[in-house]
Parts: C-alpha cells; sequence; structure tokens
C-alpha cells in the first residue's frame, strides 16, 4: 500500500513537533503533538474524518501552517474540495519560503475545477468577511478568494471604523466570481474655532499627518484624538478631542503667538512708534511683538521719520535706540514745503514752541536776535533790518512779509510793518520763517533782502474754543477770542484779537526846554488796533480772509510836525481774502492755484503849530488801493531725479487814490495831492530742481516781472542754488541770485507842496546780487552748527537827499544814489533743537557795509557791524513751567547826523505755564531787565537823530482753552 506509506511521510514532514511555534504553556504543544500523532495514524488506517478531526484539534492547541497543509490533504481525501481550497490558500498565504509552496499551489491548480471560487475584495482592503450569516464564523480579511458551494452567497463585510456592508456572488463550479464593497467609514465632525487664519492641523503629532486647517472642519473617526494645530510664528496647540460617530464636536483654537519685546528707547517722548505699519505707542516703549523680522518706524512733528528692520527672536529682547534729528519744515524758500536743509536758501524757523516759551508778542520781536537780523522802531514803526541793511524811515519795504504765501507788504510804500500793524498777537500761527537773501526769483518785487512768512495753524480748528488777555508795561492790553470746528481734513476756525496802549513816557534831549521842561513826552505813544483772522478748507479748496487795523501816535515831531500832539497819528488798515485750490495733477504734480482781493488804507495825520502867518493846521495824507490778482502755480515730478515749477501772477489796481489836504479846525481848506498811480504787474517764473540722490541738488529758477508804471517798467531776476550733503551730517549751500524793488508809490508821487518833500523826478528799481556760502554740520541729535558768509551789491538804491529848506525846515525827496552799495559778514551759529522743553541757541552776525568799495570808510546809516544773541528755555521747579530767556548785544550804528548809537546790551526773561487739566495757560515776562537805555537812528523825517527805545517793560498774560 503506496499510498498511505507516501501519506504518513508527508504527516511526519509537517508534522507539529518540526515546525511547531514556540507557546508559553508546553503542555499545550505536548496534547497538539498527540493529536498530530494520532491523527497520522488515523490517516494511515485511511480514516480521514478522525484524522482530520485530530488535526484541527492540533492546530487549534498550537496553530501552524503545516498542520494547515494537512487539514487541506484530509478536506481532499474527503471530496471536501471547498474545504481543500480553503485551507490549501491559507498555507499558501503563511508559508514564507517559496519552495515549500510549491506543492500547496499544485494543489490549488488541481482542485480549482472542482469548486466554485469567489474573489472578495473591499474598499477600504482589510474587511471582515463572513459567508451568509456571521454566527459561522469569519473566513479571514479581504482581499481574499474563497471556495463556497455553487449558488448564491452574500458575503457580509465588516471594518472596524466603518458601517458593515454585504456583496452578493453567484458561484458556479469551476468559475471564480467577484465580489467587491465599499465600507463607508464611521465618523464625527470636529468644528475648529478661533485664529489665526491658515494654521495647519495634525494627528497625534507635530510632525504627523497634516488632515485640514483651522479654522476649519474635520472628519474623524469615533474616539480620542490628539490635535496638533502649527503656524510659523506661532506656538503649537494641542487640542484632545473626543469625537462621537455622526455628531458635532467643537474644539477652540487661541493659539498664542511666538513673541519677544521690543524696547524703543527715545530721547523725544511721545514720539509715534509704527512696526509693519500699525502704530504700536509713542516712545519710550517696550512692545510685544510677534518672532521675525520687523520694520520700526518713528515719526515726529518736525522730526526726520526714523526707520530700521530689527529681529526678534522668540521669548527675546531686542532694543531700539531711536535717533530723531529735528528738521524744520518751510515753505517761503521754494514755495513748496521743504526741509531747511533742502531749502536753496539760508532759513530760520521760529517753532509755535519757542513763540509760546518766551512769550513773543510781536513778529519784530520773534525776529530780532536771528542770524543778521535787528529791530528798528522810530516809534511809529517797527521794521527789521537783515545783514546790515535797514534805512532808517523805509519801513522795511526792501523786507517781503507774507502770511501762508500771501503778501501782507503794502501797495503805497511797500513797507512790511512787523509790529502792531502786522497782526495784534501771534496765536493764530504754527510758525514764522525767515528766509535770508534775494527772493525777486520767486516772489518778485520788496523780495530784496529777503522773506518773512507767517504761517497760520490749519489744526487750530480742533482746538476748541479759546480766549486771553494781556496787559503789557506799555500801559496796555490784549484780549482775544478764537473757536474753530472740524479737523485736518475739512474745517473752519475764527479768531478776533484787539489791543490799547496809552504808551509809554518818551525822553527827547532835543525836547528839553523846548516841548517840556524835562524833554518828556507824555501821552503821545498811545496805539490801539485790531485783527479777524478766519481760515476754512475741505480737501483741495481753502478759504482765508483777513483784516488788521492799527492806529498809532507818533511823539516824535516827523516831518516836522508839533512833537507829542496827540493828533500825530497812523492809521493803517490791511485787509485780504484769497481762494486756493491746490489738487494733485495725477502722479505727476500739484497745482497750486489761487485768487485774491486786496486792500490797504492809511490815514496820516501831521499836526502843524500856529504861527503868525497861518492858524494852527493838520496836513491829512490819505491812501484807498484796492487790488485784485491770480497766480496759478503748477509742481511737476519728472522722474525720481528732476522738479520743476512753473508758474504766472497777474495783479491789477481797482483803485489806487493818494491825495493830501490840509485841515484847520477839521475842515479841508486846501487839497494839495491828487495822485491814481493805477498799475498792473505780469509775471512769470519757473524753477527747475535736478536731484543726484541725497548728494546733489541744483536748483535754477528766475522771474520776470513787468509793471506799467514807466518808470518800472519790465526786469529779470535769476537765482542759483547748489546743495550738497557729503555726509549725512553735513550740508553745503552755495548759493546766487538777484532781486529787485520796484519804487512805491509813495516815492514816485508823494509830496505836501514843497512843505518838508518834493515830488520825485525819477526812480529806476534798486537791484541787488548776492552770493553765499553756507555749512551746517549736525553734532549730535540735537546740536546743529551753522557757519555763513555772504557778499551783496546794492544799484540804485533809492533814499532820500535834502533838496533845500522850507517854511517848516528841510525838504527832502526820493531819488536814485549814485554808486555801488557793497556789504559782505559771516554769520555763526550753535543750536539746541527743542527736546524735552528744553531749548538753547547762539549766534554771532559780523557785516561790513560800505558806498562804494568795502574799503571805503563811508557807512551806511543804521547798519550795525556786530550782532550777538543767546536763547536758552528749560523746564522750571513749578510744574508743567518753562523758563525763557534772551539776551542779544548790539554794536553801535551810524546815524543820519554822522552820530553813532551806544552798544546795547538787552536781556529779557518769561516764565510760561500750564495748569495741569485746567485748559489754562499763563505767562509772565520782562524785557530789558538792564533797563538799557538804547537808541535807534532816525530819518530824515525826524528832527530827532536817535530814537529812544523802551525801557524795562513787563507783561503778564493768561489763556484759557475750553
Amino acid at each position: 500500500m503506496r499510498a498511505p506509506l507516501s501519506l504518513a511521510a508527508a504527516l511526519a514532514l509537517f508534522s507539529p513537533s518540526v515546525y511547531a511555534q514556540t507557546l508559553p504553556n508546553i503542555d499545550y504543544a505536548e496534547e497538539a503533538d498527540l493529536h498530530f500523532n494520532l491523527a497520522i495514524d488515523d490517516y494511515r488506517e485511511g480514516d480521514y474524518e478522525a484524522a482530520l478531526e485530530h488535526l484541527l484539534h492540533s492546530n487549534r492547541l498550537a496553530p501552524n501552517r503545516n498542520v494547515v497543509f494537512n487539514i487541506a490533504r484530509c478536506y481532499e481525501k474527503l471530496g471536501q474540495f471547498d474545504q481543500a481550497y480553503r485551507h490549501y490558500a491559507d498555507y499558501v498565504a503563511l508559508e514564507p519560503d517559496p519552495a515549500m509552496r510549491v506543492e500547496a499551489e499544485a494543489a490549488l491548480t488541481r482542485i480549482s475545477g472542482q469548486v466554485a471560487l469567489v474573489r472578495v475584495e473591499s474598499n477600504p482592503p482589510g474587511a471582515t468577511v463572513y459567508v451568509d450569516r456571521k454566527d459561522l464564523g469569519a473566513r479571514g480579511v479581504t482581499p481574499l478568494t474563497l471556495a463556497l458551494p455553487p449558488g448564491q452567497r452574500t458575503l457580509l463585510l465588516e471594518l472596524e471604523g466603518h458601517k458593515p456592508t454585504a456583496a452578493t456572488a453567484e458561484l458556479t463550479k469551476g468559475k471564480k466570481a467577484q465580489a467587491t464593497g465599499s465600507l463607508e467609514r464611521v465618523l464625527g465632525t470636529v468644528v475648529l474655532e478661533g485664529g489665526p487664519q491658515g494654521a495647519d492641523v495634525h494627528l497625534e503629532r507635530e510632525d504627523g499627518e497634516r488632515i485640514g486647517s483651522s479654522p476649519g472642519e474635520l472628519r474623524l473617526p469615533p474616539g480620542r484624538h490628539v490635535l496638533v494645530i502649527t503656524m510659523p510664528g506661532y506656538r503649537p496647540q494641542r487640542e484632545v478631542v473626543t469625537v462621537t460617530a455622526d455628531e458635532v464636536t467643537r474644539a477652540p483654537v487661541n493659539m498664542a503667538v511666538l513673541s519677544g519685546a521690543l524696547v524703543v528707547n527715545a530721547v523725544e517722548q511721545g514720539a509715534l512708534i509704527e512696526v509693519d505699519g500699525e502704530v504700536k505707542g509713542f516712545t519710550p516703549a517696550v512692545i510685544d511683538l510677534p518672532a521675525g523680522d520687523h520694520v520700526v518706524r518713528v515719526v515726529a512733528p518736525g522730526f526726520r521719520p526714523f526707520e530700521e528692520r530689527v529681529r526678534i527672536e522668540a521669548d527675546g529682547r531686542a532694543t531700539v535706540d531711536v535717533s530723531l534729528r529735528s528738521v524744520a519744515e518751510v515753505t517761503a524758500a521754494s514755495r513748496t514745503l521743504r526741509t531747511t536743509e533742502e531749502a536753496p536758501a539760508s532759513v530760520s524757523v521760529i517753532t509755535r514752541d519757542e513763540i509760546r516759551a518766551f512769550g513773543y508778542q510781536s513778529v519784530v520781536e520773534a525776529l530780532s536776535g536771528q542770524r543778521g537780523v535787528y529791530p528798528t522802531d522810530d516809534l511809529s514803526y517797527s521794521s527789521i533790518g537783515v545783514r546790515g541793511y535797514a534805512r532808517a524811515g523805509d519801513y522795511g519795504n526792501r523786507v517781503l512779509v507774507t502770511m501762508d504765501g500771501h503778501t501782507l507788504n503794502d501797495d503805497l510804500l511797500g513797507g512790511s510793518y512787523v509790529g502792531g500793524g502786522l497782526v495784534t498777537d501771534l496765536h493764530d500761527l504754527d510758525r514764522i520763517e525767515l528766509v535770508r537773501g534775494p527772493g525777486s526769483a520767486l516772489y518778485g518785487s520788496n523780495a530784496f533782502l529777503g522773506v518773512v512768512n507767517l504761517v497760520s495753524a490749519k489744526e487750530s480748528a480742533t482746538q476748541g474754543p479759546q480766549v486771553a488777555v494781556t496787559a503789557d508795561g506799555q500801559r496796555g492790553a490784549r484780549a482775544r477770542a478764537r473757536v474753530g470746528l472740524g479737523d485736518d481734513d475739512r474745517g473752519a476756525w475764527l479768531s478776533a484779537s484787539g489791543q490799547v496802549a496809552q504808551g509809554g513816557d518818551v525822553y527827547f534831549p532835543e525836547y528839553a526846554a523846548v516841548v517840556s521842561a524835562d524833554g518828556v513826552i507824555r501821552g503821545a505813544d498811545g496805539s490801539r488796533g485790531g485783527t479777524l483772522h478766519a481760515k476754512a478748507w475741505t480737501g483741495d479748496l481753502t478759504v482765508q480772509a483777513f483784516y488788521n487795523t492799527f492806529n498809532k501816535q507818533y511823539p516824535t515831531g516827523a516831518f516836522d510836525t508839533i512833537p507829542g500832539d496827540p493828533e500825530g497819528r497812523n492809521l493803517d488798515q490791511r485787509a485780504f481774502a484769497e481762494v486756493r485750490y491746490e489738487p494733485r495733477l495725477g502722479d505727476i504734480g500739484r497745482l497750486y492755484a489761487r485768487a485774491y482781493l486786496d486792500q490797504y488804507r492809511y490815514d496820516g495825520f501831521y499836526p502843524y503849530a500856529e504861527s503868525d502867518e497861518y492858524p494852527a493846521y493838520t496836513l491829512h495824507d490819505q491812501w484807498r488801493g484796492t487790488w485784485l490778482g491770480v497766480e496759478p502755480r503748477a509742481v511737476f515730478d519728472l522722474g525720481t531725479l528732476f522738479q520743476l515749477t512753473l508758474g504766472a501772477e497777474a495783479r491789477r489796481h481797482l483803485s489806487a487814490n493818494l491825495t493830501g489836504e490840509e485841515l484847520i479846525a477839521g475842515e479841508n481848506e486846501a487839497t494839495y495831492l491828487t495822485e491814481t498811480p493805477i498799475q498792473t504787474v505780469l509775471s512769470a517764473y519757473g524753477v527747475g530742481e535736478l536731484k543726484l540722490g541725497r548728494v546733489l541738488m541744483v536748483s535754477v529758477g528766475g522771474r520776470y516781472d513787468y509793471f506799467t508804471l514807466a518808470e518800472v517798467g519790465g526786469t529779470f531776476n535769476p537765482r542759483l542754488a547748489i546743495i550738497a550733503q557729503p555726509t549725512e551730517n553735513d550740508v553745503i549751500k552755495l548759493l546766487a541770485g538777484t532781486a529787485f524793488r520796484a519804487p512805491s508809490a509813495y516815492e514816485l508821487f508823494y509830496n505836501d507842496g514843497g512843505i518838508t518833500q518834493d515830488k520825485a523826478e525819477s526812480l529806476s528799481p534798486e537791484r541787488v546780487r548776492t552770493g553765499e556760502l553756507e555749512y551746517n554740520h549736525r553734532f549730535s541729535e540735537v546740536i546743529t552748527g551753522t557757519a555763513a558768509a555772504y557778499y551783496n551789491e546794492i544799484e540804485s538804491l533809492i533814499d532820500t537827499r535834502v533838496v533845500g529848506l522850507g517854511e517848516e525846515g528841510e525838504v527832502f525827496e526820493y531819488t536814485n544814489t549814485q554808486g555801488v552799495v557793497r556789504s559782505a559778514g559771516t554769520e555763526i551759529e550753535l543750536r539746541r533743537d527743542w527736546r524735552q522743553g528744553v531749548m538753547l541757541a547762539g549766534q554771532t552776525s559780523l557785516q561790513r557795509t560800505r558806498q562804494g568799495s568795502l574799503s571805503a570808510p563811508q557807512e551806511l546809516t543804521n547798519s550795525p557791524t556786530v550782532l550777538v544773541g543767546a536763547r536758552a528755555a528749560a523746564p522750571f521747579v513749578i510744574p508743567g513751567s518753562t523758563l525763557a530767556t534772551r539776551a542779544r548785544v548790539e554794536s553801535p550804528r551810524l546815524t543820519s547826523a554822522g552820530e553813532r548809537t551806544d552798544w546795547a546790551l538787552l536781556w529779557d526773561l518769561t516764565l510760561t505755564g500750564v495748569v495741569p487739566s485746567t485748559g489754562l495757560s499763563w505767562g509772565l515776562g520782562a524785557r530789558n531787565i538792564l533797563d538799557w537805555q538804547q537808541t535807534h537812528p532816525g530819518g530824515l523825517d525826524l528832527p530827532v537823530d536817535a530814537v529812544p527805545q523802551a525801557g524795562r517793560t513787563y507783561f503778564a498774560t493768561l489763556r484759557l482753552d475750553l
């Protein structure tokens, strides 16, 4: 019997003792071997059922792939091919050795025709397979090939985490059917709420599978899960969620930013801090910032913006030491807003802080002590001299004064009236700009030696109502009120102020025992005046209106009038209304267009004493001038290197009436003067600026002005400026240009019938040629120094000359002087900018002005050689207060009579402050504390050679911001 022997050998080969797995309980292995040996015996006897029973028992005790093979052989002997096929297939799946699988694979091929096969697959794979009923037990996991009885079969599929499903198949003997099932996952929904946007969500670990983003929804199997949420710049967040099938679970996301600290240090407190374009606070500050790179920008009004890139490490600290360089901005030098470093001129700016701290009461007071500037006051009008030039009696007509670029000089004499005849007080001003040197290339006539621009404050509208009162030592008082509404984009304000003063008692040695026993003129230096000022703006449109009136007595006996007669007075009224439209011209520039209507009214009263031949009478000079004008100006930015300014102006008198009459007892007895010098002025100008980065800027410009008065005609004036900045702390300016001053209507036409003045025969415009070199150096964040040298040549100077003697004394007329007036000078200034309420400034100006060559002995009158000034301000011991002091030294000035005034040392002291939380501010000041007896040269119209100036005076002011 060969077959049984062969089977016995096979059974021995695949016995459990040869291939048994290592089990923890040896008793199971022994029992398994026992059943296996019994199976061998039964198999030899041909009792396949008994052998099968023992093999199944052995495999349960000690699972073994070789026993599985033997079970398959038994099923095959019994003709149960379905079970045989299944066990052969299990053996092939379990046996790793290909050689050992050969016999089983051959058996599968051999019996495949005897069975009905079905290939069971699932999506996803790994599902447990049941046939028809679960209670019959699982048949394996997908993918799986089963041998089953022919007929229709239901394959039940189950997979953890999925919903069960079933697939049916029709089985036929000898063929293989296909059964496929898709299992739907059992999921719940997790809703992640919160920020930041776009964070990544990982499962279980930070480096685990990315399963979505936050905020958002996730679909997860039921159970407990760990979600790890990550995003660059944030700390990872671990969120444990328990998911319930087909339900919604919400999980908050609140990731902490990876951050560090930024420490911003700055000398200037209260500067705005921006980080990546967002406002973060004010200096000094400690700011929490996300880790990473940031751009820190610090800005403050009046300072150049500071910008620095900084890296913030997580949980680290970075420090930025801010260096804010003060940058004063001016418009007068180029008629566009520029820093003083870029302005094509020598400029100074008197800020609102300085005006308030020093308690300046007038423009002339604010300008006195600036480089190259000195005051002149003949007790009729105040004016300023610039760089050694201020002819007595010219009333500042060689300096142009503007308000927001609108000319305020009158149209009679061209006077600039920087005292009470200009404005009653300075509360409406944001700053005062002083531009030295010729300005005719932009402004035309009168911008001869310099330009003073008063910049009104647009933001006054946001400060609310304000009232203020001031009392001063000239037995005077001022009062003002202001209201405003809106903001910097759209708003309006209106201010009204008034003043009255009895004036001081003035001592004239010339009048001792003549006018009064002691030479003191009493009660004849009074004044009264007022200012109305309004401004409204919206978008690119601005409307401004201004009116000032000033009635001033003169005690000097000017024009040989009665000294000290209270009837001797000058009444000046100046008004204008202006509309500005300043839109952008796309990306290439901006249009500056304005139209204006101006008026100037003057009344001068000159009382003369009774004589043997004439009764007492008064000469009344009167001027009524009204004019209008338009000026369009366009600034084009042609790339980053070149800027072009083109403009034109037309000005036409509507009326111009100069009259003089003789009054006796208030009635007109005779008219000695009637002139109507109406004229038109047409102008065109242009400026080109080439800027080569920060290192070099070249500005070339010029203006042509045509006056319809035959004596003036047309004139062209160029200007050149070369500005070099070799380092961040050094600026060098080389400036050259010309300017002119057209003879005024007063100089051309005024006369009083030969009593004191004759009409000029013929006058030509004055011309000046100027060259200047200025060097500015910044020593530190707050300290700057300036050194300047200049040279001027003045031709056709208009001056007065005595032409004879009249009934009341000398008679003079205006004429052009022969020859050239030359001047040269140097200026040095050292300044500490305003920081924490502290400022320091000191300057020295030296000049020499001569008729003819500079070496000539003939000097000009009213031209001090030396000017020294110092200013300082600092917080005082009283909380919220500032103590400010100013000292000025002036060398003697030559008078019209060839005498010299004395050296002058003028010292002022001012204490100002605020009362916290009340809106109340106050100021106390003393002018000329040393009571220095200073005099200024008088003009030929005065019988006194030197005019005494005020001694020690005081003032007190209160202001309430509501």
